[in-house]
Order: structure tokens, then sequence, then C-alpha cells
């Protein structure tokens, strides 16, 4: 990639060679830059960066690097801890552990179209799955959803059900103690009201005695 300044005088900048990536502009400070002007298309003729890494060590530690074209000796790098290296801004991260011989080749994908096919195939994976051939993730959450629910309306039927029953049970047992609570209440009414008007014969009978009592 390369930058060139036009003109200080209007704050012109030129790239180029950006080569499909994105352009992110930082701005500090009071003024909002504008940005106005055009760009052009990759045409596929930007200078491959391939990389061919080669382990050289016994220890897997030791990685020498050269040009895939021309064999070119680009430089030595050491594995980290972590696994990993970094070479001209690219991450190398070995996925276990790598053996003396081993060869690894960094290539430059000719068939990219800048189009966010990428993004697109991801989207595609919603409706249709590449293995399968059948419904994509989308079709997999509703059918989740759709199990989750179905096991939700028989727990709840199961519930009800199981709460009617609980309520006959209750009902039949009542039946079989023999006390009607209301019928009991009611004798009970009757009982207090027997034992009141008892309580008054006596008090009048009481009160008859003691009046022929005075009377001799």
């Amino acid at each position: 990639t390369s930058v060139v300044v036009d003109s200080l005088a209007s704050e012109i900048v030129s790239v180029d060679g950006l080569g499909g990536e994105d352009l992110i502009v930082l701005s500090t400070g009071n003024v909002n830059p504008s940005l106005i002007g055009s760009s052009s298309t990759n045409d596929g003729t930007s200078i491959k960066k391939e990389i061919t890494a080669n382990v050289t060590s016994a220890d897997g530690k030791t990685v020498s690097l050269f040009d895939k074209n021309s064999g070119d000796y680009l430089g030595v790098r050491q594995v980290s801890a972590s696994n990993n290296f970094l070479f001209r801004d690219y991450e190398w991260t070995f996925d276990g552990r790598a053996a003396q011989g081993d060869s690894f080749d960094l290539v430059v994908n000719t068939d990219s179209q800048d189009d966010a096919s990428n993004i697109l195939k991801m989207i595609e994976l919603a409706t249709v799955s590449t293995k399968s051939g059948k419904g994509g993730y989308a079709e997999m959450y509703r059918e989740i959803v759709v199990q989750v629910g179905y096991n939700s309306s028989a727990a709840q039927r199961s519930y009800e059900a199981d709460e009617a029953v609980h309520e006959v049970a209750l009902n039949r047992k009542s039946e079989f103690s023999g006390v009607d609570l209301d019928t009991e209440a009611a004798r009970l009414l009757e009982q207090q009201q027997a034992y009141q008007a008892l309580a008054k014969v006596l008090s009048t009978a009481k009160e008859l005695v003691d009046t022929l009592v005075r009377s001799f």
C-alpha cells in the first residue's frame, strides 16, 4: 500500500494498493474530515505475498521462512510458548506441536471477489446446511423452539390433570370421613339455641321457687 500527499493546501491524500481491504479514517480535533473521491476495483494483478515456512529444529521451535515463488530466504522465527510467531504482520499459530521437516504455505487467494460473498454464504447457512443439504441453523432453532413449546404445553396439561385428580381425592376423603361441615355447623347452632332456652327455663323456675319461699 502506498500513500501520496498531492496537496498540503487542500489536504488531498491518494491511497493505492489496498487490494480489497477496508480503509478506516480516525480523526481527532475539532475539524470533521470529508472523504470525497473515487475508487477502482482490484484487477487481481497485485504482488503475491506467498510464503513457505519450514520447521528446521528438532524441538519444532525454529521456523525458516522463504518466498514460495522464488525460494528466496526471508528470515527465521522462534515459536513462542503460545505456539505461534509473527512475521510480516501475519500471525502463524500451530494447532498441535510442529515437528522437524514440517512445511506450511501461506498463499494468496486469487478468487477473492471483494463483494461480501462470505457474509452472503453465512446468511445462506441459516436456510440450508452445506453438509446435509437440508435446513440450516435457523430451521434447527425453530425446531428447538417448537419442541420446547410442546414440552411446556404438555407439562401444563399434565399439571391441570393432576390438580383435578387431587380435588377429586379431597372430596372422596371428605365423604369417607362422614363429616359435613355445613351440617355440623347447623347442629351446633341448634344445640346452642337449646342450651339458651333451657337456661331461661331454669332461671324462670328459680324465680318461682324464690317467690313461693318468700310467701311463707
